[in-house]
């Protein structure tokens, strides 16, 4: 097995495989990874500090060998199609806004198979082809931040300033959100290293490696013992602390009912007495409202006496004027009538008088005639007879028509006058 591969090799291997003459047997530049323990170090996302004769490198990178179970395939692609949004308008603002390089790789043809595509792509397609991906900041050597103290401050703010993409690119919990937000690093306890033989050391045989288990077995028994009892007795301490502290915090919130209760109590006394002045006072203002409701009711019953006395002489006066009026009509109604039954009467009696005296005309030319006849006088003496006779005749109607005449006129003078309105 390459070291690279081992999961308990944090530094990477430094020895050349093949070197020529003329060139060190070492690699000059040294790398240190930092990655979840309980994957495989080329699975997983690596934070890594390396160390050379140009300076310092401090970054992130994480790559896709073909595993199935890698972070790359498993959390980073999957989430890129659903969050692609989030990596670039949050935690690339916000984490990666200066003093970071980055490369993204996919596959090609040649010894390596991967070339140099852009870092960022918008679309979330072009990402599933990425076969690598990293970032990082490059310390030069004779910068001043390269002294002891500066350096490990580099390093520390540099690995908190990429923890989130780390967090984004392999965690796959769902509060990945909450984790990024969150300041510092949250990160999980790494699994215990196993023991390693010092350098130069013979192998152990196969007792010996039994006997060094059960040691550390019994150890371990030993400790989990130990760690029980502090346990249990810390948990013994934390519960006496707990109802002591339960036992104080009941007696001051007796003490506080007790307070709140005698507050209460006054209050609802204060309450009591400025109820009763108040009902004191809204009884006197009650007892005023009902006089003043009793003399506007007088004063309304006063008014609507007055309104019904007029409404009363209204209606008397107008009754009266009704009565004034019909009598009026019918007194009208009835001279009306008595003037046409006496046109009529008198139009009848001059009727009856035009006929009598017609036939007392007759009459007299009868009598006349009958009498003319009994004499028989010579002509001459009848034909003045004649002429005397016409001009009596004439005489008579003459008579006769002035009669009527001054009969009519009495009749006219002896209707009613008319009523003046």
């Amino acid at each position: 097995m390459r070291p690279d591969d081992d999961p308990d090799v944090h530094i990477s291997e430094i020895r050349r495989a093949q070197h020529k003459e003329g060139e060190p047997a070492f690699k000059t530049t040294m790398y240190a990874f930092f990655w979840n323990r309980n994957f495989r170090r080329l699975n997983d996302g690596n934070l890594y500090v390396g160390i050379g004769p140009e300076g310092a490198t401090i970054g992130f990178h994480i790559y896709d060998f073909g595993d199935p179970h890698a972070r790359m395939r498993k959390v980073f692609k999957p989430r890129l199609r659903r969050e692609l949004n989030y990596l670039d308008e949050y935690l690339k603002a916000t984490h990666l806004r200066r003093g970071f390089e980055f490369r993204r790789f996919v596959r090609a043809a040649g010894r390596l198979g991967m070339r140099e595509v852009e870092p960022f792509p918008s679309d979330a397609v072009e990402w599933l082809s990425t076969l690598g991906w990293v970032m990082y900041r490059h310390i030069a050597s004779d910068a001043s931040r390269m002294t002891p103290g500066s350096f490990l401050a580099e390093v520390k703010e540099t690995f908190e300033r990429l923890y989130p993409i780390y967090v984004f690119a392999c965690d796959n919990s769902e509060a990945f959100r909450r984790i990024t937000r969150a300041p510092g690093m949250n990160v999980p306890k790494p699994k215990p290293m196993p023991p390693r033989s010092p350098v130069g050391a013979k192998p152990l045989s196969a007792k010996k490696k039994t006997a060094a288990k059960r040691k550390a077995v019994s150890e371990k028994k030993a400790a989990d013992k130990k760690a029980a009892a502090e346990k249990k007795a810390a948990e013994k301490k934390a519960a006496a602390e707990k109802k002591a502290i339960a036992k104080k915090a009941a007696a001051e919130k007796k003490a506080a009912d007790k307070k709140a209760a005698s507050a209460k109590k006054a209050a609802a006394k204060k309450a009591a007495a400025e109820k009763r002045a108040a009902a004191k006072k809204a009884a006197a203002g009650s007892k005023a409202a009902a006089k003043k409701k009793a003399a506007a009711k007088k004063t309304s019953t006063k008014k609507t006496a007055a309104k019904k006395s007029v409404k009363k002489v209204d209606s008397k006066k107008k009754t009266a004027a009704k009565k004034t009026t019909v009598q009026r009509a019918a007194a009208k109604k009835k001279t009306t009538a008595k003037k046409t039954s006496t046109k009529k009467t008198a139009a009848k009696k001059t009727a009856i008088k035009k006929k009598t005296t017609k036939k007392s005309a007759k009459k007299v030319t009868i009598k006349k005639k009958t009498a003319a006849k009994k004499k028989t006088p010579a002509k001459t003496t009848g034909t003045k007879k004649k002429a005397t006779t016409k001009k009596a005749t004439k005489k008579i109607t003459k008579k006769v028509t002035k009669k009527v005449a001054s009969k009519k006129k009495t009749t006219k003078k002896k209707a009613l006058p008319r009523k003046k309105k």
